[in-house]
């Protein structure tokens, strides 16, 4: 189960998006709960079953409408039989349901995630508020790792925080993240380098340092691909310093961005932490 189709997308949603495809046209009947804008309940493939629930709420509040939601659907519809996976963060589901096996797909720490962001609050300080639903998010990770009967990670990595965090080693296993190998013709442009940055627009993934170190590389283009809520700040740094050779592209498809791979001479991953990283494995 996880919580909107198109964060298919994002490394965590392409995650589970590839564990349901690996379970395409198995013997096993796979159940996947999402949510939309509406209703629906169809067939993808011969044993999997794709139900959007319709949420209204706006922000952290959607993502407990659907918890909620999705609680009593499973409740209601869902046989004892089958095993649930959920997301890291779907505590409310993890506690009113009893009946029913459950695997967690743990990602990256959300304390690590709060720990990167209060050290560089300086930059926007007006977002400290937007980030309070991530200390929730930490402690519902907590009890959702404790509560889950088996938990999925990316990588060993990952595995490691946890057992040292106090979660039984016995109950994780680690499925690796892998990337279709597209063959990619790479043009090379030795005159006119071009360095490429790919991911969400917050603190954690080092956009800052990326642009700080821009200021020196003035004869290199750089391209950043990704939205997020710290757009706007680095919009400002590149104004007011004027790093002409800076562009920001926003949100891409994924064929554009597949063109921005190619079309790169060296890919940056400034991250100050990763759970895995699946970009690396995209601009490979």
């Amino acid at each position: 189960m996880y919580d909107k189709i198109s964060d298919i997308r994002a490394g965590a949603g392409r995650h589970i998006f590839n564990l349901v495809n690996a379970l395409k046209n198995t013997r096993d009947d796979v159940i996947v709960i999402h949510r939309d804008e509406k209703f629906s309940d169809r067939k993808i493939g011969k044993n999997i079953r794709l139900i959007s629930l319709p949420i209204a709420g706006k922000g952290a509040l959607k993502v407990l409408e659907f918890q909620l939601k999705a609680n009593k659907f499973i409740r209601e519809h869902i046989p004892e039989d089958y095993v649930i996976n959920f997301s890291e963060t779907s505590g409310f589901i993890y506690l009113f349901n009893k009946k029913h096996k459950t695997v967690t797909t743990y990602h990256h720490s959300h304390l690590e995630e709060l720990k990167i962001f209060f050290r560089n609050a300086v930059h926007a300080p007006f977002e400290l508020i937007l980030q309070l639903p991530y200390f929730f998010s930490h402690v519902e990770q907590r009890f959702c790792m404790r509560r889950s009967d088996y938990i999925l990670v990316d990588c060993e990595t990952i595995k490691k925080d946890l057992v040292k965090s106090g979660i039984d080693k016995r109950k994780i296993k680690v499925i690796n993240c892998t990337m279709k190998n597209e063959n990619r013709i790479i043009k090379k442009n030795d005159r006119n380098p071009r360095l490429l940055f790919v991911g969400h627009l917050e603190p954690r993934k080092g956009v800052d340092i990326l642009l700080n170190a821009m200021l020196k590389l003035r004869g290199i283009s750089l391209d950043i691909v990704g939205r997020g809520y710290m757009k706007g700040y680095y919009e400002k740094f590149i104004k007011k310093n004027t790093l002409n050779n800076c562009i920001m592209h926003g949100f891409v498809s994924e064929n554009e961005k597949e063109d921005f791979y190619k079309k790169a001479s060296i890919f940056i991953c400034p991250s100050r932490y990763e759970g895995f990283g699946l970009v690396i494995l995209e601009a490979v």
